[in-house]
């Protein structure tokens, strides 16, 4: 039964799809206090005894919504390609049209993508990182670092991987944000704007460089 409340769509196949769908819909409603057991049984229309028939804890439940999301994303996108000898500024553009592929994929996933965020900076994540990084790697993120490890070597740029990751995610998460909940304008000249700014800001922390200077050098 497909079913529509909040901005979000599911199509409810069992129990256990119910509860991963009204913690996705009680976050879209009331965000983080909203996943509580006694809430996410309530919108399920089931006990809270039931949740725990399904899941070992309220965290396994919200880790099973975000991996839901996490496994759709990895089987939509290819990892992106970059020749050996393209330029910087054929680097950034690369960079700023897959970065468009991908927030394009999470805006169609509507709150979906909100609560998958919110997982990703949460204390949960961390813990499941340390559980099992490499079946939470991302092909998206791995993609990015690719991608800027070509820059970091060429500019010797001071900047840790984690650093760069959480930018991307924060960044990515917070336009996405704006864009669902209708803040900021859905459409794709908001979404140009919205990469060069991440993509400008980037540019910005290389030691040495004006970005005048750099946006010379690459033709921007």
């Amino acid at each position: 039964m497909e079913r529509c409340r909040n901005g979000v769509k599911t199509i409810r196949t069992s129990k256990k799809d119910a509860l991963l769908d009204a913690a996705i819909e009680s976050y879209a409603k009331d965000g983080e206090q909203g996943l509580t057991t006694k809430n996410l049984a309530r919108v399920a229309n089931c006990s809270e005894a039931l949740i725990y028939r399904h899941f070992k804890s309220k965290d396994d439940l919200l880790r099973a919504c975000y991996l839901r999301l996490h496994k759709k994303a990895n089987e939509h996108f290819e990892p992106m390609e970059l020749p050996e000898d393209c330029s910087l500024s054929e680097l950034v553009a690369a960079d700023e049209e897959y970065w468009l592929k991908v927030f394009r994929f999470f805006v169609d996933a509507g709150y979906e993508s909100l609560f998958y965020f919110w997982f990703r900076m949460s204390d949960a994540f961390v813990d499941m990182l340390e559980e099992n990084k490499e079946d939470l790697r991302d092909v998206y993120t791995t993609s990015f670092m690719s991608m800027f490890e070509k820059v970091r070597v060429e500019f010797d740029l001071q900047i840790s991987a984690d650093h760069y990751r959480t930018y991307i995610v924060f960044a990515t998460g917070t336009f996405l944000a704006q864009v669902v909940t209708g803040k900021l304008p859905n459409t794709e000249e908001s979404y140009k704007m919205m990469a060069d700014l991440i993509f400008g800001g980037l540019m910005s922390t290389f030691p040495g460089n004006p970005i005048e200077r750099m946006a010379e050098r690459c033709n921007l």
